[in-house]
């Protein structure tokens, strides 16, 4: 075969590889790290939650340490050191909060705040809503949130939305009633957040008095599993009984949050007295709190046992003291979802009205640790601005056939009945949900569902269109500009920009408004997002004027960008070593710049790793592709080859390494 066929050949080849999701499984650890001799005083601190949604990649998150970085961070699993893969301090503007408001609505707020006087402006209920409002304009316009309320019984009122006038209308006509049954609310807050992917946050405020104080345990074992962290404020403090506060104290500390006290139109944090706010500015304080002082750190488990518990021990040194946090976490069900192909092409083009839609997906799981009736179809008008407003079908097996290791691949279908497949809906919303045995919910899309989810338009209705050529190389002293042109037969309302550098895991974003049927447009990533890191990865999303949206790259794959020269991919001359992580994934990995790849070695390593995948097929490793991002031209390897073209990739080239 000639060298320009065999290009080719392999960048077919990889192009097909690269719309084939496709996970592989490991037998042990890669090399351990080596042993690390920081530390000095040791202080004990409480990691707030444990995040693990998109397993095996697994979030810590944790606050009230000093000003760290990264390479502070120490993390170990089960005794073993693993790599941080990403690290966040406060939460991106594209990222934005998930956040549950739970209100007591029972008789008692209808108190003055000292004196036993029944509902009116100077009550609790009153003070509640005032800081509430202004808690609401205090927010980002990609924050969303939800509102329960209780008394006798908890009730959704608004699930996660970003329209913040809808939930100040409803704020406003609360009003105080019943008895108090604190708890049930804050376990309906957590339901919201289940399908989240962002900051799951809970605030909660209340006079304290409940009569299910038992379920206590219950909510916070059902909050660290999900990810939740709960700010309760104690309203009246001087009239809370100790019961009470101690329920209030108790839901923030185990949770990772905080206990606010308001005492007489004031607040202020428990733990810190000395510093008081006006109540109403309380919620704007808390908002600050949680954006600026929470960092994540992200690391891949090695481990594939499901239900296994696991312990993790975070260590960070700062100065001459190490502060160390230690938590659990119970590996989730391994389950992997993917929309049938025939649902992928109602996706590309509209359907006309009054027919039913099938809708099918695949499931690849152990079909014990599905929970019955458990897949569910989430459906809406795109036209609707929150899920409660549409319906939801459940998904019934249709075929499945067995794998090994004790998994199947399920499919279940549903069916959008023709009756709600209207012009006037412009367009079909869906997500799918599967909850497991062990109460994990799993969704498709993976990121943000009730955010982006997957789009059917209706006849004569159509996506918005965009024109970008992705950018894959940039120079670490130079500002990154990303290009397009964006057209709609209607209106194109707005183009939105989503970007992280290569070590972080969430997004920023940039927006810019057009409003007009065709447009060109032009963002700028400044070069101090980048300068220390390998990469930038980012996305495009355009929206249309009847909330029809297409995209350029996604949050789960993103458009990459070599960072020629920067600080994070080292310089000319340096050898950066090559780690792998234990889970390796067939994909893009970038590497940076002045590597020195030695392929035999490499493979070799990598085979000893590889065990069966899902499919019950031995894998291993026959040919590498590499694109020099520096050249814009393909190197490869393939087993066998006496000229391994592939011994040593020269300094100062940024590449991608692909393993097939």
């Amino acid at each position: 075969m000639g060298l320009k066929k065999m290009i080719l050949s392999a960048l077919v080849f990889s192009s097909f590889l690269l719309a084939s999701p496709f996970k592989v499984y490991v037998k042990s650890n890669p090399s351990p790290l080596p042993p690390d001799t920081r530390g000095g005083n040791e202080v004990k601190f409480d990691i707030s939650s444990v995040d693990i949604k998109k397993y095996p990649k697994v979030g810590l998150l944790y606050s009230g340490i000093p000003d760290h970085s990264m390479s502070n961070v120490r993390v170990y699993q089960d005794g073993n050191r693993v790599e941080v893969e990403s690290f966040d301090k406060g939460v991106g503007t594209g990222s934005g909060l998930d956040i549950v408001l739970v209100v007591d609505i029972s008789g008692s707020m209808g108190f003055l705040r000292n004196l036993r006087l029944y509902y009116d402006k100077n009550s609790r209920m009153y003070a509640s809503q005032v800081a509430l409002i202004n808690f609401l304009d205090s927010l980002s316009p990609y924050d969303r949130v939800g509102l329960v309320t209780f008394s006798d019984y908890a009730e959704k009122r608004i699930e996660l939305t970003t329209d913040k006038e809808l939930v100040k209308s409803v704020v406003e006509q609360l009003e105080p009633e019943d008895s108090t049954f604190m708890f049930e609310g804050a376990s309906l807050a957590i339901d919201l957040l289940k399908a989240s992917t962002g900051r799951k946050i809970v605030l909660l405020f209340s006079d304290g008095e409940t009569y299910d104080g038992e379920m206590l345990d219950e909510v916070v074992a059902e909050a660290k599993q999900n990810g939740v962290i709960f700010y309760t404020v104690a309203l009246g403090y001087n009239n809370v009984s100790d019961e009470g506060k101690e329920y209030l104290r108790e839901l923030a500390k185990q949770t990772g949050g905080e206990f606010y006290v308001e005492d007489n139109g004031e607040a202020y944090k428990e733990s810190d007295p000395s510093r008081r706010i006006s109540f109403d500015q309380l919620y704007s304080d808390i908002t600050q709190n949680i954006k600026t002082s929470q960092y994540k750190v992200v690391f891949n488990s090695p481990s594939d046992v499901p239900e296994k518990e696991h312990q993790v021990v975070l260590k960070i040194d700062v100065g001459s003291t190490t502060y160390v946090a230690t938590t659990t976490y119970k590996e989730p069900t391994y389950v992997k979802l993917q929309l049938e192909p025939s649902v992928q092409v109602l996706l590309e083009k509209p359907v006309p009205e009054n027919r039913p839609i099938p809708v099918s997906v695949e499931v690849e799981a152990d079909p014990q640790r599905i929970k019955t009736g458990g897949v569910i179809l989430h459906v809406k008008s795109v036209q609707e601005p929150l899920w409660n407003n549409g319906f939801t079908v459940t998904m019934s097996p249709s075929t499945t056939r067995s794998l090994k290791r004790g998994l199947e691949k399920m499919v279940f279908t549903a069916t959008i009945p023709a009756e709600k497949v209207k012009r006037d809906s412009q367009a079909l919303e869906f997500y799918i949900t599967i909850e497991d045995t062990q109460g994990f919910v799993h969704t498709l899309p993976e990121n943000n569902p009730e955010e982006f989810p997957f789009q059917i338009p209706i006849v004569p209705n159509q996506k918005p269109e965009i024109d970008h050529t992705p950018v894959n190389k940039v120079d670490a002293t130079q500002n990154l500009s990303v290009e397009g042109k964006v057209r709609d037969d209607t209106l194109v309302k707005r183009v939105l920009l989503y970007y992280r550098n290569s070590l972080k895991n969430e997004y920023d974003v940039m927006e810019k408004e057009i409003n007009s049927k065709e447009s060109e447009f032009s963002f700028v990533i400044p070069n101090t997002v980048y300068n220390s890191a390998p990469g930038v990865d980012y996305y495009l999303l355009v929206e249309d004027g009847q909330g029809l949206r297409e995209f350029s790259g996604t949050p789960e794959d993103p458009h990459r960008v070599v960072v020629l020269g920067s600080s994070g991919s080292g310089s000319t001359g340096d050898k950066c070593t090559l780690t792998w992580n234990a889970q390796l994934y067939r994909g893009w990995n970038l590497l940076g710049t002045g590597v020195e790849l030695k392929v035999d070695e490499l493979v070799s390593q990598i085979n000893t790793q590889i065990a069966l995948n899902p499919q019950g097929k031995n894998m291993r490793v026959r040919s590498v592709y590499v694109f020099d991002a520096l050249n814009q031209s393909w190197k490869f390897w393939i087993e066998g080859r006496n000229d391994n073209t592939l011994s040593v990739i020269e300094p100062n080239q940024g590449f991608w390494l692909y393993i097939d």
